[in-house]
């Protein structure tokens, strides 16, 4: 066997623990090894009403009868060959598409009680897809195909997607000019989402990726999955050997290398760099949406007014706006420049990290910090020149995880971020505004300043007379 040639890992063959969760209404024992650490779901999320059960080499194909509009040339299924990722949503896979030779594609199953979060992001994508013509619509990942599926823990959206990058796993790599490029790009996908009437709502890290060198899209299926290298599993066995559920897979298995292809095919092409592509809108909103859309509004990094909502006006919820998606690129930028998390308190003191940046606590902040017992012996730490003591700290973040940055450049960066992260909403610049901002005034755009190396973003729906090619999930509520 090569050594190239993906193997079963029998590391953990091992089986010591175990989990009880509840199927078909009996109680049924599993055991498998899972550590704490392990990039793997709980094996407590395979149940009736949650995820569905997937290992590599199954065929996910929709049903004709729950998908009438599908288009006739769709492909006719998608066979699994690894997995990307998991989260609060669903599980993301690599896959091929049947019918269609040599396309992979990113297949995300949504897991059955999240079928609102699946049917918003559809929305949002098709009204993104809408306007082709805006140039910037290419950093929205778009939708190339979506049906449901029935499983033995109910019906699943399921949506594919071109493979891409997850930001994270590249950021520590990049350039401060690469980053600021890839800013830019984050910038003009969400200015074109609000330009199509929607806003992301859950802008974060984890959303938002970055595109594969093109050599990638070229490769079989074959060599890309020689190059995702071995697959990382975990049995799991129910004790009774007599019990077979169907609800849970046999064996739970670890996130694939794409990193790896990422550097092999990136050292085959010269003058190319990523692009940014933002995806999971799970929670997208319309704009004008009305408060009864309100209650199913999760956050992963929650803008201030979210916090102050819940915290200051007795567990409120909020409909996220194109502010709060400025404030959450905002974080973001941050993050990617600092690799620091703009979220150092937990609970009610969250609210404390965000006031710092600001340095002025507005009129109902203040009336709520001083009822507050935890709060009110910190309004002394929200002050103009606090904030300045704290934005130096950044600045040297910055200027540390980039040492090739420019130090003016980094200040314009600092300026640009303090509007955007703003306690009070109306003071925040649009999303039209930021990409005004000087700072973006020496970044690259591989689209507006003709780098052909580029990589395409392909928003034509997927069917079986087309040959090119080209993740995501859901976080926290907020917690006292």
């Amino acid at each position: 066997m090569s050594a190239n040639t993906p193997t079963m890992s029998s590391q953990r063959a091992a089986v010591v623990g175990e989990t009880a969760p509840e199927q078909e209404e009996e109680l049924v024992a599993y055991i498998h090894d899972l550590l704490e650490d392990d990039p793997m779901e709980s094996l407590d999320l395979y149940r009736p009403g949650y995820l569905h059960p997937v290992v590599p080499g199954d065929i996910i194909r929709p049903s004709p009868s729950s998908c009438p509009n599908r288009p006739v040339d769709a492909p006719t299924g998608y066979r699994i060959l690894h997995k990307l990722g998991h989260g609060g949503e669903g599980t993301v896979w690599i896959a091929d598409a049947l019918d269609v030779s040599e396309r992979l594609v990113s297949l995300k199953i949504y897991s059955a009680h999240c079928s609102n979060a699946a049917e918003r992001e559809a929305r949002a994508l098709r009204a993104s897809m809408a306007s082709p013509d805006d140039q910037w619509s290419e950093y929205v990942l778009p939708l190339l195909d979506s049906f449901t599926i029935r499983g033995p823990n109910g019906t699943h959206h399921v949506h594919i997607t071109n493979v891409i990058l997850p930001m994270m796993v590249r950021l520590s790599h990049f350039s401060a000019d690469t980053k600021k490029d890839l800013v830019k790009g984050l910038a003009r996908g969400l200015a074109h989402l609000h330009r199509s009437g929607f806003i992301h709502g859950d802008f974060h890290m984890g959303n938002i990726g970055c595109t594969l060198p093109p050599p990638f899209s070229s490769m079989t299926v074959y060599k890309v999955v020689q190059e995702l290298r071995d697959y990382n599993v975990v049995m799991v066995l129910p004790r009774d050997p007599a019990h077979k559920g169907a609800s849970v897979p046999t064996y739970l298995l670890g996130p694939c290398e794409l990193y790896r292809c990422y550097v092999i095919y990136s050292k085959r092409v010269a003058n190319w760099g990523p692009e940014a592509r933002i995806f999971d809108l799970g929670n997208a909103r319309a704009i004008g949406d009305g408060e009864d859309v309100a209650q199913d509004v999760r956050w992963a990094c929650p803008p201030p007014e979210a916090a102050f909502a819940h915290y200051g006006l007795g567990g409120r919820e909020i409909l996220p706006t194109t502010a709060t998606d400025v404030w959450c690129l905002g974080a973001t930028i941050t993050r990617m420049f600092s690799e620091v998390n703009l979220r150092t308190e937990i609970g009610i003191l969250y609210m404390v990290d965000q006031a710092r940046l600001d340095g002025v606590l507005p009129p109902a902040w203040r009336a709520f910090w001083e009822t507050d017992p935890e709060l009110c012996t910190r309004i002394g730490f929200v002050t103009p020149m606090q904030a300045d003591k704290d934005w130096s700290k950044y600045r040297a973040q910055f200027m540390k995880q980039n040492p090739q940055a420019n130090g003016a450049n980094v200040d314009r960066l600092i300026l640009l971020l303090r509007r955007m992260l703003a306690l009070d909403s109306a003071s925040r610049p649009s999303m039209e505004e930021v990409l005004a901002d000087p700072w973006f005034a020496d970044a690259r755009s591989a689209t507006a300043d003709g780098d052909d190396a580029a990589t395409p973003n392909i928003a034509l729906p997927l069917s079986c007379e087309h040959r090119a090619t080209t993740t995501s999930l859901c976080p926290s509520k907020l917690a006292r």
